[in-house]
């Protein structure tokens, strides 16, 4: 198996069948792991935004103020650096269905459902 094979059994946990017939049954296992994916980028997406429209609390120094600062920003390099990789992982796993043929629809957000969008 090569590098691509690899990667597409790590993402989707099956290899892609030459069977006929085992076609519409890999592509639902395709949506649901790009569903997940689009699911777990749209929650990190939505933190990282309530994240930004909260203030670090004030402290009762001016070191503890500092403290919470240092805190809060950390608390948003962590948040931005897991929705990349959540990102990332959703546009990975879109590439490898879609070189592999599979029909992928266009954006993250047509995999979730109409309410959560």
């Amino acid at each position: 198996m090569d590098i691509f094979g690899i990667r597409f059994k790590a993402t989707f946990g099956f290899r892609p069948s030459r069977v006929w017939g085992m076609f519409d049954h890999e592509q639902e296992l395709v949506n649901a792991t790009l569903t997940g994916c689009a699911d777990s980028f749209r929650i990190w997406a939505e933190e990282e935004s309530a994240m930004l429209k909260t203030k670090p609390s004030k402290g009762k120094t001016l070191k503890e103020t500092r403290k919470n600062l240092q805190a809060h920003a950390q608390s948003l390099r962590d948040t931005a650096q897991l929705l990349r990789t959540r990102k990332d992982q959703f546009w990975r796993a879109h590439n490898l269905a879609s070189n592999r043929g599979y029909q992928v629809l266009e954006k993250y957000t047509d995999y979730l459902p109409a309410k959560v969008h």
